[in-house]
């Protein structure tokens, strides 16, 4: 077999990051720490480049929106770049996180987008060439090359103003001497033939602000480019955002009699066109940001219709894109899809001429707003066969053939479609609903069961590993004893065949796919021992992954794993990306997934376990590696804030704590009703915490401590292999969510 696609694009990326970072880092070294985003920038964006001559255009843009949704996802939105806290002069390994280094490559990008490509390489021909020509190598066996020149960030921006005669020091300073990203949530009305616009921002990630009242100058300013399309053609209008809230009016170019006059003779349907004559509006759709000049968050408000007539007419894969996700889940929000939106997503994903990511899209999309006929008739045509012409059920699968990759990636793009159509319908379950669910069930299970490889080039594992998960959620989702029974047969058999290196070699993302979708099946009661058999024996890093992600499904039920993963982070054999992985899964599981309040809260408790952990934790944050401390020590005060744990306060001390510091918000204006109380990233002296611990201890204000015994029977049930079992597991209790108190001095 040729190597999986999926391997193919990721070590494509792989090779010309390195590539990239390895030349910039021999060749170009950074003046000062405030300059390490400008060295990592222009080599991420380099690398991009480079691939999008390979890749094409659509891949960058849509690499480009993926980068800047990572980086919303990530624990604090890639830190500080440039700042005169002692934090990043004392420990730079933050400027090497991957959040950082995604954000230093999106400000290259965005001041790219600013100042041309043209000028960008201006300057980079007249720095960093000049830069490199005067690095001085000596002879073979001389030594090491000579570094005789750095590139630092006031020059580069000075000579992209020398350039274009275009000052963009301020506008990217504001990315640079703070953590936060603007958010920006948009609409707009038609009036008196004007558009009114309204722009509210908000801060994502400002952790320097605990008060909800921000200054004006907090916010990001600068011009962002509106598109309106009209029934006569588009029009771009330039506003200068300042501030919370922005408002403005529009003119529109269109006339209102053509307007009518073309809406009358549409083939539209006569609900929609009445609809549209009644409003009287020539907009057919607004973009707002449509080159992609800003990092941000953008939601667009804006009627059902449009989007629609977006999907159909644009050809730009962003507007596409933005536009099926944006018709996701009618159903479920307005309680209504018009039948020319379900025809526009049918066409979308028919129509091979689009980029293979919308296409997906619109599969989800047709899943998400209840399109069971369209979408199951789709998987029937082009991934089954009739066998006869008279049983309508008698299908057979067709042989998988990958030599089309777009064609590939939609395929596994229906799987996951078909997962989403197995879950219940939000307005009520009905007959035909049932049979339709039963059906999608039915073709998903019989997709992964009658595989066939025959005539395939490639590899598949990657593809059956979607399958087992989307197998997995539609069992889950669908909650009936005979489906989680034929799931969990099908998964373990194509365990047992990974296990035993029957098929294809792969990198284990098929073993890691079945541990997850068995764990989440069996509910954690039989899959502990086989968690245990496979931490002992010998896994790659992708089936530890899929391990460690098992472990977190059973986290929900037991606050337990969470100590176990901490005690494999300590261990000295784990590889360091490893233990990274297990902060950043800790961190997805507490913080984004169901049932994260429960499990917080359970955290946060005065429970013996709850102090275990804690103090696990503490102890791991003296690790020899600084990006994992960074990631560990965000982890730490988004569980317990600044200041003593909470779990190590007494009921009486938690409650009068909790009293002022309501009274004290309430003052403010930043109270929660929920109870979450706002904290600042300030890392916690675990000195102090043991300090201010013992003196509780001896005063009686801290109950249930765990005592030295208890440690030492925990230890105890350790396996011979030096890893810990799982005999020590106990339930999430239900509890308010406490908070943390300054440490005492």
């Amino acid at each position: 077999w040729k190597e999986e696609i999926d391997a193919q694009v990721a070590a494509r990326l792989d090779v010309a990051r390195v590539l990239a970072r390895f030349a910039f880092g021999r060749l170009v070294r950074p003046k000062t720490f405030d300059d390490v985003w400008l060295v990592n920038g222009l080599a991420g964006y380099v690398a991009v480049q480079a691939l999008s001559s390979l890749m094409g255009g659509n891949w960058m843009k849509m690499h480009i929106m993926d980068a800047m949704e990572k980086l919303f996802k990530s624990p604090c939105y890639g830190g500080v770049l440039q700042s005169t806290d002692w934090v990043t002069k004392n420990d730079p390994a933050q400027l090497e996180t991957s959040s950082a280094l995604t954000r230093s490559m999106l400000l290259v990008y965005m001041i790219e987008q600013r100042v041309g490509g043209d000028t960008l390489r201006r300057v980079h021909n007249d720095l960093v060439l000049k830069a490199v020509e005067k690095v001085v190598s000596p002879p073979y066996g001389a030594g090491e090359v000579e570094r005789t020149d750095a590139l630092s960030c006031t020059p580069f921006l000075k000579k992209i103003r020398e350039f274009c005669n275009i000052d963009i020091r301020q506008f990217v300073g504001q990315f640079l001497s703070t953590p936060a990203l603007p958010s920006f949530t948009c609409a707009y009305t038609y009036k008196k033939h004007e558009l009114e616009i309204i722009v509210i921002q908000t801060l994502a990630g400002n952790t320097s602000l605990e008060s909800a009242k921000y200054s004006s100058d907090a916010f990001f300013w600068g011009p962002m480019t509106i598109r309106v399309m009209e029934f006569e053609g588009a029009h771009d209008h330039q506003i200068e955002l300042k501030g919370e809230a922005y408002t403005t009016k529009l003119p529109c170019h269109s006339k209102k009699a053509k307007h009518r006059a073309l809406v009358a003779q549409s083939g539209q349907a006569d609900s929609e066109r009445k609809s549209m004559t009644a409003s009287s509006s020539p907009v057919l759709w607004v973009k707002f940001d449509p080159n992609m000049d800003w990092v941000k968050k953008l939601t667009l408000v804006q009627p059902q219709t449009a989007w629609t007539t977006m999907l159909k007419n644009e050809r730009n894969v962003l507007f596409q894109f933005d536009a099926a996700r944006s018709l996701r889940n009618m159903v479920g929000n307005r309680g209504i899809v018009l039948e020319s939106t379900m025809d526009a997503l049918v066409d979308a994903l028919l129509d091979k001429k689009n980029y293979y990511r919308v296409r997906v899209e619109a599969a989800l999309s047709l899943a998400e707003n209840r399109g069971f006929d369209k979408l199951l008739k789709y998987v029937r045509e082009h991934y089954f066969y009739k066998l006869g012409a008279a049983a309508e059920d008698d299908y057979m699968v067709r042989a998988n053939e990958f030599s089309d990759k777009a064609e590939y990636f939609v395929k596994r793009g229906i799987a996951q479609a078909l997962a989403i159509l197995c879950k219940p319908a939000v307005t009520g379950q009905t007959d035909a609903t049932e049979s339709v669910e039963s059906e999608a069930f039915e073709l998903l299970y019989r997709l992964l069961r009658d595989n066939n490889d025959a005539h395939n080039s490639y590899r598949s594992c990657s593809y059956l590993a979607t399958l087992v998960s989307s197998l997995s959620d539609a069992a889950l989702a669908r909650s009936k004893p005979e489906d989680t029974e034929l799931a969990t047969s099908e998964i373990e058999k194509y365990f047992k065949a990974c296990r035993l290196g029957v098929g294809p070699p792969s990198r284990g993302e098929l073993s890691a796919a079945c541990i997850v979708g068995l764990t989440r099946l069996d509910g954690g009661t039989g899959s502990v021992a086989l968690l245990e058999q496979m931490m002992a024996s010998k896994m790659t890093y992708l089936e530890r992954k899929g391990a460690f992600v098992a472990c977190t499904w059973l986290a929900q039920r037991s606050l337990g794993v969470i100590e176990w993963l901490l005690t494999i982070v300590g261990q000295a054999r784990e590889p360091p990306r490893i233990k990274r992985a297990i902060v950043r899964l800790l961190d997805e599981f507490i913080f984004v997934r169901d049932g994260s309040r429960e499990v917080l809260a359970g955290l946060r408790a005065n429970t013996p376990l709850a102090m275990r952990i804690c103090e696990s934790m503490m102890g791991l944050l003296n690790q020899v590696s600084p990006i994992f401390k960074f990631q560990l020590a965000n982890l730490v005060l988004k569980i317990w804030g600044k200041g003593v744990p909470s779990c190590f306060l007494s009921d009486q001390e938690y409650k009068k704590t909790r009293e002022g510091i309501e009274r004290r918000q309430r003052a403010e204006g930043s109270y929660s009703e929920i109870g979450v109380v706002k904290t600042t990233f300030d890392a916690p002296s675990p000195v102090k915490v043991e300090k201010v611990k013992d003196e509780r201890k001896e005063r009686g204000e801290i109950r249930k401590i765990s005592a030295a015994a208890e440690v030492k029977r925990e230890r105890e049930k350790m396996s011979s292999t030096g890893v810990p079992t799982f005999t020590f597991l106990q339930p999430v209790k239900e509890q308010p969510i406490p908070i943390s108190i300054p440490c005492p001095a």
